[in-house]
């Protein structure tokens, strides 16, 4: 359940530090659950973080990216959900993504995820905090560091954006 002392005028704003505490709880069920992790890639560009965070606790160091993206800024400045476009694919040592985790700060509306499952069937996935309930996340990813309902995220990366 995510921290109240986090919420500013509605919205959830978690700190570095509290992305880093999360990220490392998911580095540690992940080094408990014996996965074996031959390929770390971050969903960017909000997996990066909690990516780099993770990789120190599993003790890789070899990351790869994707990116792609499920939404779109309109121009009234509100955001909605489009097909997934996928710019940058990562190389991995399977192509059914075995041994892989996918890492993102977010489980929402489940694109990316379903994207990812689709794509890298053999994959795992890790986020930081999962908008669904606990079962059903488990439809989606793998790991989940915190459950935070139906509210909107203001991560530490977006809010220092111009």
């Amino acid at each position: 359940m995510t921290n109240p002392e986090f919420m500013v005028d509605g919205k959830y704003c978690p700190s570095h530090d509290e992305i880093q505490r999360i990220s490392k709880e998911i580095g540690y069920e992940i080094l408990g659950s014996g996965l074996v992790v031959v390929d770390l890639v971050a969903v960017t560009r909000g997996g990066l973080n909690p990516m780099g965070f993770i990789s120190r606790m599993v003790h890789w160091s070899r990351t790869e990216t994707i990116d792609l993206k499920s939404y779109v800024k309109n121009s009234d400045g509100t955001e909605s959900s489009t097909e997934m476009n996928v710019t940058k694919r990562p190389k991995l040592n399977s192509p059914t993504g075995a041994g892989a985790l996918f890492v993102d700060d977010v489980l929402d509306t489940g694109g990316t995820a379903r994207y990812l499952r689709y794509t890298y069937p053999d994959a795992n996935i890790a986020v930081v905090y999962s908008k669904m309930s606990p079962e059903e996340s488990t439809e989606y990813v793998d790991f989940v560091g915190e459950y935070a309902e139906d509210i909107w995220i203001n991560f530490p990366w977006e809010m220092d954006k111009p």
